[in-house]
């Protein structure tokens, strides 16, 4: 996806990797089924590769350009318009939790059995150990957001890994997986 996505787009790494990573989790269905594929937004100034590379996606993933939706938002960018005031704190408000805090590993073990639940329609069984749980939940930590940067950080580092591993052909049908964290924090995934 990488490489077709960069036929198209010059640099934009950080973006089409994102891309990349998202549409691997869905096509290989680790992605949670009650929430989009992903929801791309690419701001920037004028001439960088937000159309190009929307086009690019759009084209590779759903076989045309014509199913991109571009919305041209420089009438919001005048500093003091209540236009950009508005679509500024729509994009920054962070993620409130009911009843206040909860406990971020309690997070991290749902998000985790909800993907090994999606594992299991492929017959692949997932274990992780306390040291990848504690790597995840340090990454993840930011009381500031609520669970969203944990949510990202489960997805790179779990999600993504996986996803890339199946499409490979390094993890199968009936092989039991085990991710570690090494005492540098780097992440191990062993496959039986």
């Amino acid at each position: 996806m990488e490489e077709t996505l960069h036929k198209r787009v010059i640099g934009q790494d950080k973006a089409v990797k994102a891309i990349s990573c998202a549409l691997c989790r869905a096509q290989v269905g680790l992605k949670n089924p009650d929430r989009p594929i992903a929801r791309f937004i690419f701001p920037g100034p004028t001439g960088v590769g937000k159309t190009e590379l929307a086009k690019s996606l759009a084209s590779c993933y759903f076989g045309s350009e014509d199913y991109m939706i571009r919305f041209d938002m420089s009438e919001y960018m005048e500093r003091h318009s209540r236009q950009a005031h508005w679509f500024t704190r729509m994009l920054a408000t962070p993620r409130i939790l009911e009843g206040g805090r909860v406990e971020v590993k309690e997070i991290a073990d749902k998000m985790l059995s909800e993907v090994c639940k999606r594992l299991k329609y492929r017959d692949i069984k997932l274990q992780v150990t306390k040291r990848f749980k504690d790597k995840v939940a340090k990454e993840g930590y930011e009381p500031k957001y609520g669970a969203r940067p944990l949510r990202r950080a489960f997805m790179r580092l779990l999600e993504d890994r996986l996803a890339e591993r199946i499409l490979m052909g390094e993890i199968r049908h009936e092989d039991s997986v085990i991710l570690d964290a090494n005492l540098d924090w780097s992440v191990t995934t062993f496959v039986n």
